[in-house]
C-alpha cells in the first residue's frame, strides 16, 4: 500500500510539472518537493538555534538567578514539539485536560441547554445554574420587601433556582429567543409561589397576596410623598371599596405580620424565639415537688397495709407520676369508688397519726383546712 501511494504521488507531481511546462514553454521552472519531515527538520534546527542563543544570553547576564526564574528552557525540548495528534492522545495531556476547571458563563447558555435537553447531561444543568446565579439573585432582591420572618434570602434563592431549572426543561432553542428573558418569567413565578406556599401559617389565595402587595406599595409611595395615606385616591387606584381596603389591611395585619418562632435573635443570631418560650406541658416545680413528696412518704407508707399503700400509690402516682381517679382504682380492685375513697381517707389519717402531720400538710393543705376530709377530697376524683 505504501509503494502504491508513493507511485500515485509521483504521477501527480509529474502531471503538475507537465502542466506548467505546457502553460509556460518559455519559462524555466524549478520544482522542489518539501515534505512534512523536511518541515520538522527545519523547525528543530530553528528551535535549537533559538535555545542556544538564549543560553548564551543567560551566561552574559549579571542577574542570572532572576532570568532563570523567568525562562523555562524545557519548552524547547524535542518532546514538547511532537505532532499535535501525539500530544492530544497522550495520557499526560488527557489528565491535564480533565483537571482543568471550565469557567462557566451565561454566554454558553444555549450550549448547556442543548446538552441537558438532548443527553440529560446533569453537569451541563449544573453549569447553567451556576452561570445564571446572578440573574436569580437579582430577581430575588425584588421580593425582599415582601418577606415574612419565616423566609430569608437563601430561601428566595432556592425558589428561584427551581424556576431556573424548570425553564431549562421548557426552553425551545429553535425559537431564537434569549434564555435569560425566558427564564426570568419562570424564576419570578417560582419565587412568588414559594413565598405564598411556605411563608404563611394560613395560606392565602394568590390574588389576595397580589392585592395586599400592591396596597403596601401604594401606601409606601404616598407616605414618601406626603405624611399620610390618601384613602380615596388609593382605593380608586386599586379599584376597590373602602370596606375591601379595610379587609385587606386586616388580612395583612393578621397573616403577613406574624413573627416566626424560628426567627433568630441575639447578637450571635444563634438563638430563636421558640427557644425562649417556656414549655407549659412540663412544670419543673411540680416535678420537683412530686419527687420530694414521694421521697418523704417512702418510710411512713411502711405503716400502711398492702391495699392502702397500693391505693395511695395509684391515687398520687408515686411510682410512675400518673394519678388515677377513684373510679379507675375501684375497677382495678373490683369495688365501688366510694369504698376506694374511704380506704384512701383512712390511709391518710393513719399517716397523719404517725407524727407526719406537718410533712403531709406541706403538700396537702388548702385555706387552713385539710382537704383530706371525706367530704372535701371527693372532688379530686
Amino acid at each position: 500500500m505504501r509503494c502504491g501511494g508513493r507511485r500515485l504521488f509521483d504521477e501527480s507531481i509529474n502531471q503538475e510539472i507537465q502542466f506548467f511546462q505546457r502553460k509556460y514553454p518559455d519559462k524555466k521552472i524549478n520544482f522542489e518537493i518539501i515534505t512534512t519531515e523536511d518541515l520538522k527538520k527545519d523547525s528543530s534546527i530553528f528551535i535549537s538555534e533559538l535555545r542556544d542563543e538564549l543560553i548564551s544570553e543567560l551566561e552574559h547576564t549579571e542577574d542570572t538567578a532572576s532570568l532563570e526564574s523567568k525562562l523555562d528552557l524545557s519548552m524547547f525540548d524535542d518532546e514538547e514539539f511532537r505532532s499535535l495528534d501525539e500530544i492530544m492522545i497522550s495520557d499526560d495531556f488527557q489528565q491535564k485536560l480533565k483537571a482543568q476547571k471550565l469557567q462557566v458563563d451565561s454566554l454558553y447558555n444555549n450550549d448547556y441547554i442543548e446538552a441537558f435537553q438532548e443527553d440529560n447531561d446533569q453537569s451541563s444543568l449544573a453549569a447553567l445554574v451556576e452561570a445564571n446565579r446572578r440573574l436569580v439573585l437579582k430577581i430575588a432582591q425584588r421580593y425582599k420587601g415582601q418577606l415574612t420572618n419565616s423566609i430569608d434570602m437563601d430561601d428566595l434563592e432556592q425558589f428561584g433556582m427551581l424556576g431556573l431549572m424548570k425553564a431549562a426543561e421548557k426552553f425551545d432553542l429553535s425559537k431564537g429567543f434569549a434564555f435569560s428573558t425566558y427564564a426570568t418569567l419562570w424564576i419570578r413565578q417560582s419565587i412568588s409561589r414559594g413565598i405564598m406556599d411556605t411563608s404563611l401559617t394560613v395560606r392565602l389565595p394568590v390574588h389576595l397576596i397580589d392585592k395586599i402587595n400592591k396596597l403596601t406599595r401604594l401606601e409606601s409611595v404616598m407616605l414618601n410623598e406626603k405624611l399620610e395615606v390618601n384613602l380615596p385616591l388609593l382605593t380608586a387606584e386599586m379599584n376597590i371599596s373602602i370596606e375591601q381596603y379595610h379587609d385587606l389591611v386586616a388580612l395583612r395585619n393578621t397573616y403577613l405580620s406574624t413573627i416566626s418562632l424560628d426567627m433568630p435573635i441575639g447578637i450571635d443570631r444563634d438563638t430563636t424565639i421558640g427557644d425562649m418560650l417556656p414549655d407549659n406541658e412540663y412544670d419543673i416545680e411540680k416535678v420537683i415537688e412530686h419527687d420530694f413528696l414521694r421521697s418523704d412518704l417512702e418510710k411512713p407508707l411502711d405503716y400502711l397495709n398492702e391495699k392502702e399503700r397500693k391505693i395511695i400509690d395509684l391515687r398520687f402516682g408515686l411510682k410512675d407520676g400518673e394519678t388515677k381517679t377513684l373510679e379507675e382504682i375501684g375497677q382495678m380492685f373490683g369495688v365501688t369508688r366510694e369504698r376506694i375513697r374511704q380506704i384512701e381517707a383512712k390511709a391518710i389519717r393513719n399517716l397523719k397519726k404517725r407524727a407526719n402531720r406537718e410533712l403531709i400538710s406541706d403538700y396537702y393543705y388548702t385555706n387552713g383546712k385539710d382537704s383530706i376530709d371525706d367530704g372535701k377530697y371527693e372532688g379530686n376524683s
